[in-house]
């Protein structure tokens, strides 16, 4: 499990990365991400978000029922949402202009909670 300490921590490198989305440079056709950004999402694969065993295919399902996630499902997206840039170029930024792991960050406050 984790700690409000830990994401506390998480959410604040997430909005560090939000913010800096503006600075994202396109070298040669491929994003060139600010540090801030790449710090976020490498985070995203360290415990205790990562996980190695993700189905990333699970992803879409998991997003749709995103209220009833378990920790598990939460480690799943988030390791999906930093290793995604390897098999499209642009991922994150799409990931971070969409604000897609917002649902993920209000979920995992209430799992805190609970």
């Amino acid at each position: 499990m984790f700690t409000i300490e830990e994401l506390d921590l998480l959410e604040k490198k997430y909005k560090l990365a939000l913010a800096s989305t503006d600075e994202i440079k396109q070298i040669d056709f491929y994003p060139s991400y600010p540090a801030v950004i790449s710090e976020f999402m490498g985070s995203l694969t360290q415990p205790p978000w990562g996980v190695r065993n993700y189905k990333p295919e699970e992803e879409s399902t998991i997003m749709e029922n995103i209220e009833n996630a378990t920790f598990n499902e939460i480690q799943c997206v988030l390791t999906k949402a930093s290793r995604a840039e390897r098999f499209c170029d642009g991922s994150w930024r799409a990931t971070l202009k969409e604000q897609k792991l917002d649902p993920v960050f209000k979920r995992l406050k209430t799992l805190i909670e609970t």
